[in-house]
């Protein structure tokens, strides 16, 4: 399901380096996400390999304890938006979707910052 959206709202992604995973990757699994109740299923996990940090879904890792292993393959990266932009909405997953705006330019935007 491709979608085009409008974004309504803008949004900043936060000035941290994006954790990127690949199948198989190991990652320590730490607190999951409560502040937003539309934003269930994100934890945060810091990567064996990178030790880079960031929030993953939970249905992209098989859990073990507090060791995920990746199933599917994830990147962090948010997109920066303001209001008008037109996006193409892949997928949603966890209150977020993962779109591509105009430039080819491919990221996470919540849900509700778009129509």
């Amino acid at each position: 399901m491709v979608e085009k959206r409008t974004v309504l709202k803008k949004h900043i992604p936060p000035k941290r380096d994006n954790i990127v995973l690949s199948v198989g990757e190991k990652v320590e699994v730490g607190k999951e996400y409560t502040s937003n109740q539309e934003w269930k299923n994100w934890v945060w996990c810091i990567s064996k390999n990178s030790n880079l940090t960031g929030w993953v879904p939970k249905q992209y890792l098989r859990i073990n304890g507090n060791v995920g292993t990746v199933v599917k393959a994830y990147s962090s990266v948010e997109l920066l938006v303001t209001n008008g932009d037109e996006l193409t909405v892949h997928f949603y997953l966890n209150g977020w979707g993962w779109c591509t705006d105009t430039n080819d330019n491919q990221g996470w935007v919540p849900q509700e910052n778009f129509e």
